[in-house]
This record gives structure tokens, sequence and C-alpha cells, in this order.
């Protein structure tokens, strides 16, 4: 096994890394000849899946008679979906055993990825080689081997055009007008997670990015005027959510009853600023205030039909 891995993966284990962002993307080419289990394994590994996981992954391709990564290559679309794999064991090796003329059939790009735990502010930074048209299912493949995390993880794609704004990418033709023409870009990669109103974290990471979901219980004209606010656009974390959300002019609350809808609510923290200014919006007054160690703002409102 050593004599094997040695052959088509120079000074390899199955618990390195498959991507590192200090060797060259034609490393990672895995040979017809590698065993289809090792390949897996090394997946499983990378991933932290459990033995019995990957045990049980291993028997699928048992049965199927899959010994090599050339019997994977060999399957056809139609095969694919009759393997009784989870559909992210099966995006995992089809991403691993494509060919470097797939992987680089458009212009590449190199980028730098800055990448932000929840449970950690410091963003971990490498360099990556990418296609100018990869989609975000491939980018977040790559990216969970390069980070080493699990594939599932919820994450936040941004960049700072040239003019300063930080806009966010949320699907495929974004992620591909972003990386269109830009030298020296700089993608902002970071984990976010979805509270439920009223549930809502008065402290999150600086500059951090999140969901809340509001139910529609409380899109009433009386959960919406409860609370004190300070601020106008920019609160302070301990301003009433809903109240403020109503008079930042995202939402729109003025009946008594209930809307056959939730709303999922965007919510980005900043630090805290030395002063806060209170207006009159939408019905709804907010006060001034001097300084408080955090901030937050909304940026977008997505209705959740019921």
């Amino acid at each position: 096994m050593d004599n094997l891995q040695e052959d088509y993966y120079p000074g390899a284990s199955l618990t390195a890394p498959i991507f590192s962002p200090s060797q060259d993307k034609n490393e990672f080419i895995y040979p017809n000849y590698m065993l289809a289990t090792d390949l897996l394994k090394l997946l499983g590994g990378e991933r932290s899946w459990t033995s019995n996981e990957i045990q049980d992954d291993l028997h699928v391709l048992e049965r199927n008679r899959l010994r090599t990564v050339r019997d994977l290559r060999s399957l056809s679309k139609r095969s694919w979906k009759k393997i009784e794999l989870l559909p992210l064991v099966k995006d995992l090796l089809i991403y691993a055993i494509r060919s470097c003329e797939q992987k680089t059939e458009s212009q590449d790009i190199q980028i730098k990825v800055r990448y932000t735990e929840h449970t950690n502010p410091v963003p971990i930074v490498c360099n990556m080689t990418i296609p100018r048209s990869i989609t975000l299912k491939d980018l977040k493949l790559k990216l969970a081997m390069n980070f080493r995390f699990n594939f599932d993880k919820k994450l936040e794609y941004s960049f700072f055009d040239k003019d300063g704004n930080n806009l966010v990418i949320s699907c495929d033709e974004e992620l591909t007008l972003a990386l269109a023409n830009k030298e020296g870009f700089v993608l902002d990669v970071k984990e976010h997670y979805t509270f439920c109103y009223p549930d809502v974290p008065q402290k999150y990471q600086a500059t951090g990015v999140c969901k809340v979901l509001v139910p529609s219980q409380y899109l009433t004209r009386e959960h919406a005027s409860n609370g004190p606010v300070w601020g106008t656009d920019v609160y302070t974390t301990d301003s009433a959510f809903l109240k403020a959300l109503v008079h930042s002019g995202l939402i729109e609350v003025t009946s008594s009853t209930p809307p056959r809808c939730d709303v999922l609510v965007t919510v980005r923290y900043l630090p805290g600023r030395t002063g806060y200014r209170g207006s009159k919006r939408h019905g709804i007054s907010s006060d001034t205030t001097g300084k408080y160690e955090s901030s937050m703002s909304f940026m977008a409102v997505q209705k959740v039909p019921l």
C-alpha cells in the first residue's frame, strides 16, 4: 500500500489534504490504477466521516465491482444515479476523478481566499487557481478540500468591488460576473448561521453575516412597535430587532393579522460606534445614543411562503 501511494501521490498519506495551496493542481489527477477504496478513504478522512460511514460506502463500491479509479471514470451519468451512495459522496468522487482538461476547460484565474470560521475571527488566507466559469458548488468542494471542513457547512461568499462596496455572491451568475476580468481578486468566505426570532444574537463576530428567520406570528403591528431602538441604518445590537427592521424600511408591518409568510433577514454585524443618530422613519421613531460596543445593519429580506 505504501509503495502504491508513493506512485500516485508522492509523500501522501490517507489523512493528507487533497488540495494544498502550495501545490499545483496538476498533481491531483488520480491515476486509473488507484484503488477506488483508497480514494474513498482519503475523501472520508478529509470530511471527518466515521469509520462506519466509510465502511458502508466501501461496501457499496464492492457490491458494484468498482475496484479502481478507472472503473469510476467509466461510469455514465445514468450509472452514477444507480449507485447507492449519498449525493455528497458521489459529488466528491466525481470531482476528484475529473481530468485536468475538464477542470481547466475555461480560462483559469488565480484568486486569494480569506476563510473565516464561526469560532475564530482571524481569517485563514491562501491562493487558489480556479476556472473563471466555476460554479458555487464546485468552488465549495474545492474550498472544503483546501480548508478541511465538512461540505454541509453553510457559507457566505462576498468581495469588495472597485468602489469599496462589499457585495454578497449568492448564485453562479454573480460568481461568474465577480471573476470576470478581475486580477488580484480577493474572495471572502465566512461561515454563517441561521437564527430564529426572537432568539437573535446581540453579539456576533465583527463584520459577520448571519440570517434570522422571523416567523409569521411576529409580523404584526403590535410586535413591530415594541421595545427601544437606537440608530439609523446602523443600529445598536441591543435594539429591538423587529422594530429596527421596520425602521430600516426593508419590511412594512401595518396589520394586526400575521401574513401568510415568514421572512428571512440577512444581518451584518459591525464594530461598535462612538454614537448613533436617531430619526423617525416608516412610522417608527429611533433614539440617539452615544458609544456602544457592537452594531448591526440589515442587508436583505426574503419572504418565505408558508
